[in-house]
């Protein structure tokens, strides 16, 4: 995914991306990702963010719904817990 960076990064912006810097200093890797981002080539917008998002430079917002799972239902005094659950022999079928 770099290398494809560095070749799209060198058609649209003439410019070259130093891999060791880029793997040593994560300042300059968002720096070399944020000017990806800005640029007018959909693939290369599309590559920057994808390794944003791997590199956690760019974190996944939250959704609306992501807060509702995480809310815990009240249990019922009748279900048993998993450690009350009988362990079976024979889970598959009947012989």
């Amino acid at each position: 995914m770099l290398v494809r960076l560095n070749v799209l990064l060198r058609t649209d912006n003439k410019s070259k991306v130093d891999f060791v810097r880029y793997a040593n200093e994560p300042t300059y890797a968002a720096h070399v990702l944020s000017d990806a981002s800005s640029s007018d080539n959909e693939e290369l917008v599309l590559l920057s963010l994808q390794l944003m998002q791997r590199q956690g430079i760019l974190a996944a917002a939250p959704t609306q719904a992501a807060p509702q799972r995480l809310q815990a239902k009240p249990e019922q005094a009748d279900s048993p817990t998993p450690l009350e659950i009988p362990k079976q022999k024979y889970t598959g079928r009947l012989r």
